[in-house]
């Protein structure tokens, strides 16, 4: 009795895949050998797609200073003028765009380029979806030091309000990673989903007030702006880095509820999918 506790066994029934229950022992040793997967993983694909590359690291911090420069130069364009802090606004709403846009755009071929993994079928699907946050979030915080440079070069010093950055954060992951789920699943049946993603992230970023403020907009087209997320994104960065102020809470915890119904739905629905994956990868 005691060598059956002890031994894992998998059966297969009419009704899917059946395990034995893990006890501690092996949750500990289940959990050390992830860790170990996942930091082989992470090193690899960190020298694989940024700094495999001839500019490295580099080429992750110049290119939101890059978009800024281009953005800045159609606001001051259309507008007429331009001021340091407008230029700031943008640095910042652009460098937490690009991660939400790199999470999305990837996510679409995540499964595809992971066939390799895939096909091992004891590998731990959740190790793919944990190593694909945790690098993204790592090409994030090199791509936030230009913005933090301009911010301290124009008087903007750290001061508790930048704190609410974190949570703010925390929840555009969230919210990112939750959609990119979907996505990710939708990619590995349909693969011309790939091609069509610009228009829509396109349209997305030009109606977040990343370069303008919501109050330029016509009252007529509020509601768009109070439907999209990243009004209360973009509306906490600026307001905890400029100007001293704290996010829209109850519209974030709306997000927050959503974000977190939507993503549990989504990896049952994973879960489910993964069993059809090898007749499309």
């Amino acid at each position: 009795m005691t060598g059956r506790q002890n031994t894992a066994w998998t059966k297969i029934t009419r009704t899917g895949i059946s395990r034995s229950k893990k006890n501690f022992e092996q949750w500990k040793k289940e959990i050390h050998k992830n860790l170990n997967q996942l930091s082989h993983m992470v090193r690899f694909q960190k020298k694989r797609t940024g700094f495999g590359q001839s500019l490295g690291s580099l080429w992750l911090i110049l290119d939101p200073l890059l978009h800024t420069a281009l953005y800045f130069f159609i606001v001051t364009v259309l507008s007429g003028s331009g001021d340091i802090e407008r230029l700031l606004k943008i640095a910042v709403a652009v460098t937490f765009w690009r991660y939400h846009s790199r999470i999305i755009g990837q996510s679409v071929n995540l499964f595809r380029n992971n066939i390799a993994l895939l096909s091992q079928i004891y590998f731990p699907l959740h190790l793919i979806l944990m190593e694909f946050v945790a690098v993204n979030i790592m090409f994030f915080a090199y791509s936030l030091v230009g913005p933090i440079v301009l911010l301290l070069l124009n008087g903007y010093w750290p001061d508790i309000y930048w704190l609410w950055l974190i949570p703010l954060f925390l929840l555009q992951t969230l919210f990112s990673f939750t959609i990119g789920i979907y996505l990710s699943i939708v990619g590995t049946f349909f693969r011309d989903i790939s091609g069509v993603l610009f228009f829509p992230l396109a349209i997305w970023w030009y109606i977040s007030p990343g370069m303008y403020d919501v109050d330029k907009v016509p009252v007529d087209f509020r509601w768009v702006f109070d439907l999209n997320p990243f009004s209360y994104f973009f509306t906490g960065y600026h307001g905890a880095l400029l100007n001293d102020l704290g996010p829209n809470i109850p519209a974030l915890a709306i997000l927050l509820l959503g974000s977190s119904l939507a993503l549990v739905v989504g990896l049952k629905l994973l879960i489910n999918a993964r069993y059809y994956f090898f007749k499309y990868l």
